[in-house]
């Protein structure tokens, strides 16, 4: 595996996890009763508020995967390449 190969992985994981990471907030945003409709089939003890920390909890996580797994890495092959 060459690091053009690499390169092009790391790329397109960052932009799949943001693009991913976007339509989960454009989601939440637009349709927040659906959200936490659905989510009290799995957690039927948490409450509006707790849902909506622990869904800003999960983007932020999210978010700072993506970054550590995937834009940092290819912005290290993008700068020795």
């Amino acid at each position: 595996m060459d690091i053009n190969t690499l390169r092009e992985f790391f790329l397109w994981g960052t932009v799949i996890g943001f693009g991913l990471m976007v339509f989960v907030t454009l989601v939440w945003r637009s349709v927040p009763e659906l959200v936490v409709k659905s989510q009290k089939i799995f957690f039927p003890d948490l409450n509006r508020e707790q849902i909506s920390l622990v869904m800003y909890g999960f983007l932020g996580f999210f978010k700072t995967m993506i970054i550590v797994f995937f834009a940092i890495p290819y912005l290290t092959l993008l700068i020795i390449s």
